[in-house]
């Protein structure tokens, strides 16, 4: 399984899971130009694209995946948010509901963020086990432990700033400040655009908020950050557990 990053930044976010048969799209903030030309995966491949939310930076170009004949999977908040001509293309998901797209099977969660209705995914493959994609939340109250999670995958950036702001305002309860974020002293300053970072820099200390057609190959276990700043993966993922066998 080869993990591609197109970008990540708040110009847009574009991620790739290919397998030795098939590929999938997690977020299209990037066009679909964009991600075929940095990739180099013929379109034949792809069997779908999933979708967190529909504000641009995630979604500018989910229209576009549809015309492309890429069915596209969010929730049906974020669907209706976007307003996709070719409706037929587009599947709306519930939260813990399993899709299966392709070779992957999808499993949706829901998350904080000031959108319609936003996800978190499980995705899962034979090649690379269960892979968590979160992105845009600033409280996930599932802990995964049952699944075994093979892969964790995080796009997020921190502001002490905009934290002090939210919990003055009430957008966020202050007890949860610190088991959502790691303190304030930045390990990486994001310029406005980034060269590439490598994978065993994501491991370690974060990676640059713009990652241009990175290429990963996932291993058994890989923890993947996003970001200009380090989160803690065991104070980021809280809560209730998320088992196998829970249903919508």
């Amino acid at each position: 399984m080869k993990l591609h990053v197109i970008s990540s930044s708040s110009a847009g976010n574009c991620y790739v899971l290919e397998s030795e048969a098939s590929a999938l799209v997690i977020e299209c903030g990037a066009s679909p130009e964009t991600m075929f030309a940095r990739t180099g995966i013929d379109a034949r491949k792809f069997v779908g694209a999933v979708v967190t939310h529909e504000h641009g930076d995630h979604a500018a170009h989910i229209g576009k995946y549809a015309d492309r004949a890429i069915d596209v999977y969010a929730s049906r908040g974020t669907l209706a948010a976007c307003h996709i001509d070719k409706a037929y293309r587009a599947h709306a998901l519930r939260p813990m509901q399993s899709v299966t797209v392709g070779d992957f099977v999808v499993r949706a969660f829901d998350v904080k963020h000031d959108a319609a209705e936003p996800f978190g995914y499980i995705i899962e493959h034979e090649e690379c086990g269960k892979v968590l994609f979160a992105t845009d939340t600033h409280f996930i109250r599932y802990n995964f432990k049952s699944l075994r999670l093979n892969h964790i995958l995080i796009e997020a950036n921190y502001s002490q700033e905009e934290l002090d702001d939210n919990i003055a305002r009430g957008a966020m309860n202050p007890a949860q400040a610190p088991t959502s974020i790691i303190p304030s002293t930045p390990r990486l300053v994001t310029p406005a655009r980034s060269e590439i970072s490598s994978p065993s820099a994501a491991n370690k200390i974060g990676v640059p908020a713009v990652i241009e057609a990175a290429k990963i190959e996932m291993s058994n276990v890989s923890f993947t950050l996003f970001a200009s700043f380090i989160f803690d993966q065991a104070q980021l993922i809280i809560g209730k557990d998320i088992s196998a066998d829970d249903k919508e």
